[in-house]
């Protein structure tokens, strides 16, 4: 279906995206089992959860979108989404390479890691987990897609249009971060000490923003969905950089190390602007 988002006002937009993020985050909840996160249980339920939320979340936004009329350009649904074909396969991979430009550090470490284990060339250098477990699949294909398409093609077509593109990247990522305070409520089940799970998640809160702004600033200038679940799905494999690790090898190596950090985030920030140029990906959609 053709569809046009309109403003109404910027608290409603907010909150129509403040009501989407709630229900992805109670779906995972609304299962009624007390099992650990990992437990097959516990895994096949929520992953039926959000598969039944993508699914409410585009009926939504086609509620609240507008019929085109014949002086406006046309658009269906799907390609608000960031789901079409023109441009996909350099959005699959331009984002992905500015993200391991980003991430030159730690795979530098991982390199060194492996190699000096011996396990350079093993079979299983990237995966120690087995590929068709439900956690590897919760981890890397389920969360990465059901969060990308919820937190940013579902909320970006309504928030845009009374926000601005530039508003929207900054205030997006903040019902991300948000959103990840569930984390903290499994914690204090578990009845951790309450300072650590409060630190637990300001860091979990700004690394997770940080990371959902870079997202919503590749959705917007590449107007597609693919390339911000597969670096999703790259950064969820990486993990949070172990700063404290480069100091673990000896002192050329960590030279070497911190030189590649600087390196990475330097060429980051060079080709962030670059790497994105909307005409790559031929997308009309959104402007910034």
């Amino acid at each position: 279906m053709e569809v046009i988002f309109e403003c109404e006002s910027e608290v409603i937009s907010i909150v129509y995206c403040l009501l989407l993020a709630i229900i992805y985050v109670s779906s995972l909840y609304v299962c009624g089992i007390k099992l650990p996160r990992d437990h097959p249980k516990t895994v096949k339920r929520r992953i039926a959860a959000v598969i039944i939320v993508c699914i409410i979340a585009p009926i939504l936004l086609l509620y609240l979108g507008q019929p085109t009329s014949k002086d406006q350009q046309v658009k269906g649904l799907w390609v608000w989404l960031g789901m079409r074909l023109d441009g996909f396969l350099v959005a699959a991979t331009l984002p992905l390479l500015l993200t391991m430009i980003l991430f030159l550090g730690p795979l530098t470490m991982t390199v060194i890691d492996l190699y000096q284990s011996n396990c350079l060339f093993s079979p299983n250098l990237w995966f120690d987990q087995d590929l068709f477990s439900l956690v590897f699949i919760r981890n890397f294909i389920v969360a990465p897609i059901s969060e990308e398409f919820v937190f940013r093609a579902c909320m970006l077509p309504l928030l845009v249009p009374c926000l601005g593109a530039l508003k929207s990247i900054f205030i997006c990522p903040l019902l991300f971060g948000v959103a990840h305070a569930h984390h903290a409520i499994e914690r204090f089940r578990s009845r951790e000490q309450l300072v650590n799970i409060l630190a637990g998640f300001v860091f979990q809160f700004t690394y997770t923003t940080i990371f959902g702004t870079f997202c919503a600033f590749i959705f917007i200038r590449t107007g597609h969905l693919v390339g911000i679940c597969i670096c999703h799905t790259f950064c969820n494999f990486m993990g949070f950089p172990e700063f404290q690790h480069i100091f673990s090898y000896s002192k050329p190596i960590s030279a070497l190390v911190s030189i590649m950090f600087l390196v990475g985030l330097g060429s980051f920030i060079y080709l962030l602007f670059p790497l994105s140029d909307p005409s790559y990906y031929s997308n009309s959609i959104y402007t910034l």
